[in-house]
């Protein structure tokens, strides 16, 4: 049996990485747990990871200890995180109590519904777990996903049904509507075809006229395959789009909660603990990027560090920028002018909102004013 160690280090940051080399066997059982409850009850850092990048197996008690682990620290205000564990490690820690939002760069494939995690019902979870302890901010973000979910009517290629689906950011519903608004497209398109098929032969006298006509058949369901097809197409990149939209609306604004502090300021720390869990780059870069957030990074001096995230500049920014620039800190609707002047009251005159609000204010006002096009047509 191999040889169980545990090496605790403190980082820059003062965040404390515990971790475990080899069979965690019956000593190195006692041993991390020893370490686990000690770094809580009297180090108490602010923030403790859990290495498990040398660990490929847990049995029950020690399972069991990573999810007492983390109850104990929510009890001593130390945030606990679970690192680099492996794909089969992820899914016996999230059976064993461990919530998926502690497991971070899961090795191979992300924990079981993190990196899938496209989804408005996914984001939704997510967010209120984090923001569990910020009721404003929880009230600020269900207004802005409620907000999102109505203008998914402005993305391109929503229609009057297909935006109501679309709202509903990838539910079973709209998908299913979707699903039979296509069949019901498609089978208009067959039955078409159909009919200029028999017409043609009803017209044609000899073999040559039916094999025209079967032709013209043929040319009738290949232009109404394709036109199927690209109506299928447009549907599913709205429904990408709309699933996107509210899912990011549910999500700029995690990086507030205290477990993700990194650079303190909220859209990057949001960014990087979604590609921290493992969800896409579109996600992870909207949540970074939301309402121009670059301009007060920059201000900050953390430009260099936003961009690591994908910067996208379409309807879907444009309408989470809308939805976060007009829904006030309790979830309340308000005027985007109205918006503004509560952002900068309640930031002050020296802040960086400030600091970069005649670079940044111009470019929300551009966005609401091209959603507000987007609804009036």
């Amino acid at each position: 049996m191999t040889t169980s160690r545990v090496d605790v280090t403190t980082q820059s940051d003062g965040t404390l990485v515990i971790r475990p080399h080899g069979e965690v066997d019956v000593v190195g059982t006692a041993e991390l747990r020893r370490t686990l409850v000690e770094a809580i009850r009297h180090t108490r850092p602010r923030r403790l990871v859990v290495n498990l990048a040398d660990v490929d197996d847990l049995d029950p008690i020690n399972l069991g200890a990573m999810a007492a682990a983390c109850s104990l620290g929510d009890d001593h205000r130390v945030v606990v995180f679970l690192d680099h564990c492996s794909t089969s490690l992820a899914e016996q820690l999230t059976a064993a109590g461990v919530a998926r939002h502690r497991l971070r760069h899961v090795r191979s494939v992300p924990a079981a519904g993190a990196g899938e995690g496209t989804s408005a019902l996914d984001a939704r979870e997510l967010a209120e777990v984090l923001l569990a302890g910020l009721p404003e901010r929880w009230r600020h973000t269900v207004g802005v996903a409620a907000r999102a979910e109505r203008l998914a009517a402005t993305l391109p290629g929503a229609s009057p049904a297909g935006a109501g689906s679309g709202a509903g950011a990838g539910s079973a519903a709209g998908a299913g509507s979707a699903a039979g608004a296509g069949s019901a497209a498609g089978a208009g398109s067959a039955a078409g075809a159909g009919s200029a098929a028999g017409a043609g032969s009803a017209a044609g006298a000899g073999s040559a006229a039916g094999a025209g006509s079967a032709a013209g058949a043929g040319s009738a369901a290949g232009a109404g395959s394709a036109a199927g097809a690209g109506s299928a197409a447009g549907s599913l990149g709205f429904r990408a789009d709309a699933d996107a939209l509210v899912a990011a609306a549910w999500l700029h604004d995690i990086g507030y909660a205290e477990a993700l502090y990194d650079s303190g300021f909220h859209p990057l720390d949001g960014g990087l603990h979604l590609r921290s869990l493992g969800w896409p780059d579109r996600i992870a870069g909207l949540v970074a990027h939301h309402s121009e957030a670059w301009c007060v990074a920059e201000v900050q001096g953390l430009a260099g560090r936003l961009e690591a995230f994908p910067r996208e500049q379409s309807a879907v920014t444009d309408a989470l920028t809308y939805a976060d620039q007009t829904v006030g800190p309790n979830g309340r609707v308000m005027e985007f002018e109205e918006r503004l002047a509560d952002m900068l009251r309640r930031h002050g005159p020296d802040s960086p909102n400030a600091r970069a609000h005649p670079t940044r204010e111009p470019l929300l006002r551009a966005a609401v004013e091209r959603v507000e096009r987007r609804r009036a047509a």
